[in-house]
């Protein structure tokens, strides 16, 4: 998806991506995309992602935990993120 989503978005695109799994952080080496590792169910580390990558996102997709609790967590801590006029993507 990560790819996915770099190539059909074009070279302004910087996509970011959140795993459990720490192998996935190698994805990070290509370009354009930075995958970090952690929980979804962290607040605490959403919010250090939202903050190290500047805080405003023109879009998230949310297709990790399926879990409804986390989803809607997740909703309420990052829709502040969402620049006006953006997306968040269940």
């Amino acid at each position: 998806d990560l790819f996915m989503f770099r190539d059909y978005l074009g070279e302004g695109a910087r996509i970011f991506g959140l795993d459990i799994n720490s192998e996935c952080e190698v994805f990070s080496q290509e370009r354009q995309i930075k995958v970090y590792q952690g929980s979804q169910s962290n607040a605490t580390v959403l919010e250090e992602i939202a903050a190290e990558v500047g805080g405003q996102f023109d879009a998230i997709l949310d297709d990790a935990s399926h879990d409804n609790d986390i989803t809607l967590s997740s909703l309420q801590l990052l829709w502040k993120h969402v620049k006006p006029g953006g997306v968040y993507m269940i």
